[in-house]
């Protein structure tokens, strides 16, 4: 069980690392689910392992991904008591009598997983959307009723847009543009 969720957490960290050009929701998404496969993988091997199980060490991963990425405050909140107490128990484990030990450490599993079922697992933008690609043409023109000169930092020109979408896809659109604002800079450049 534990090796699955590793190989989740690598392939999604190969996802990932395929999204140059994701949307900081999608890749916050990304991060926190990756996030979660690595604390399952860390608590299984801490109960069948022993293997130590630092909470510092995930309090300070799940801080880095900041609750305002992602998360609703309450939700993180929730989630940082979640990783304390599930720490904290497997950590303070003595090694005692081994049939009340594998009871206690599977109630703290069943709890852990309880949890997670609770919280809204965070679906990545990525899933809903098709890149689609925006040609843009400009022309622009001067006003032909003004007497200065074109190149005025001041002078009102007249634009023109006309734009095209690409039409690679051969899905209905999730939406449509209904405005456009365009902002042009100007330089002036001198001749010697």
């Amino acid at each position: 069980m534990a090796k699955r969720f590793s190989t989740i957490s690598s392939k999604i960290d190969d996802i990932q690392q395929s999204c140059f050009d994701g949307d900081a929701q999608t890749l916050w998404c990304l991060t926190f689910n990756r996030f979660l496969c690595d604390f399952i993988f860390a608590v299984i091997e801490r109960i069948v392992r022993h293997v130590s199980l630092d909470k510092t060490t995930w309090e300070d991963r799940l801080d880095e991904m900041s609750w305002r990425d992602g998360f609703t405050e309450q939700m993180f909140i929730r989630f940082r008591h979640v990783v304390d107490f599930v720490c904290t128990r497997l950590q303070s484990k003595k090694t005692t009598k081994k049939n009340v030990n594998v009871d206690e450490e599977l109630a703290i599993l069943q709890y852990l997983a309880s949890s997670l079922i609770t919280i809204p697992p965070p679906i990545p933008r990525m899933f809903f959307q098709k890149l689609q690609q925006t040609v843009v043409k400009l022309v622009v023109s001067p006003n032909e009723n003004e007497d200065r000169p074109v190149h005025e930092s001041d002078a009102l020109l007249p634009v023109q847009i006309h734009g095209e979408i690409d039409a690679t896809y051969h899905y209905l659109p999730l939406r449509t543009v209904k405005q456009v604002f365009v902002e042009v800079l100007t330089s002036q450049q001198m001749n010697k």
